[in-house]
């Protein structure tokens, strides 16, 4: 376990408090996380590791989990990316293009990288128990 990938605050209030531009928020919060570079980024960074458990990630097994809230993308360029379903086999999903960030705002990119950690889908469910049963004050 690691207490440092305890959500620092509760997306709800963020998302309610007014204090970012909603679309930008909901970017950063809801589609950042699926972009194929950051995710290959993050995973690379932290060798792989889940952040809570400290085991080994497989590629397919995983996903970024929020450490903070309180931020918002600032990149206004898009790629799709594949996002099939049963009823709809060609859908695509529009995530920022974090790679331009990379490449074009460094700074802007480490704000985001910096606010998420790679974790075990499940280990992402222990996070959340945890929250849930120590409460906020434990932010």
């Amino acid at each position: 376990m690691n207490i440092k990938l305890i959500t620092k605050n509760d997306s709800k209030e963020i998302e309610l408090s007014g204090k970012f531009e909603l679309v930008k928020w909901k970017l950063y919060t809801k589609r950042m996380q699926r972009n194929p570079f950051m995710k290959k980024y993050m995973l690379k960074k932290y060798g792989s590791i889940c952040q809570w458990c400290h085991k080994r990630i497989l590629k397919e097994r995983f996903l970024l989990h929020h450490i903070d809230y309180a931020h918002q993308c600032v990149n206004e360029t898009y790629i799709e990316i594949p996002n099939p379903t049963e009823k709809r086999p060609n859908k695509v999903l529009k995530v920022p293009d974090c790679e331009k960030c990379f490449n074009e705002d460094i700074l802007a990119f480490n704000e985001c990288a910096k606010r998420v950690a790679p974790v075990h889908s499940i280990c992402n469910m222990l996070i959340e128990k945890w929250v849930n049963n120590n409460g906020k004050n434990q932010r």
